[in-house]
């Protein structure tokens, strides 16, 4: 039997290997339930030149 390797990251590390400048981005969520972490972590990480995609106006577009 082959050994299963651990594939939990941290938000900042996948943000950091799978989101480079550039980028297309969708977001979900339903009202008060945004995912406000992975936008602010873009932030931090001064990622830009991104394409917002999203089925509904969010608050998230704004801070980004």
């Amino acid at each position: 039997m082959r050994s299963r390797k651990d594939k939990q990251t941290t938000l900042a590390e996948a943000i950091k290997t799978y989101l480079p400048s550039g980028s297309s981005v969708s977001f979900g969520g339903l009202g008060a339930r945004d995912p406000f972490a992975p936008a602010y972590e873009m932030i931090r990480q001064g990622i830009k030149d991104l394409t917002l995609m999203t089925t509904s106006i969010m608050d998230i577009g704004n801070i980004i």
